[in-house]
């Protein structure tokens, strides 16, 4: 019965490390992905102000 339970402990104990470092993981590129999403925006706000600023 002991062994069963420190099996069970960690098979437990992995996944969830598991699942943290795969949180993580997408977290960061979730971050990283709006960090790239931040920088096109302002990329094209600078864009526009030009365009608008040449043409006026």
């Amino acid at each position: 019965m002991k062994p069963l339970i420190i099996t069970n402990i960690l098979i437990w104990s992995y996944t969830s490390n598991l699942n943290n470092l795969v949180s993580t993981f997408y977290y960061h590129k979730l971050l990283f992905l709006n960090f790239l999403i931040y920088r096109y925006m302002l990329y094209l706000f600078k864009y526009n102000t030009c365009l608008k600023l040449n043409i006026s």
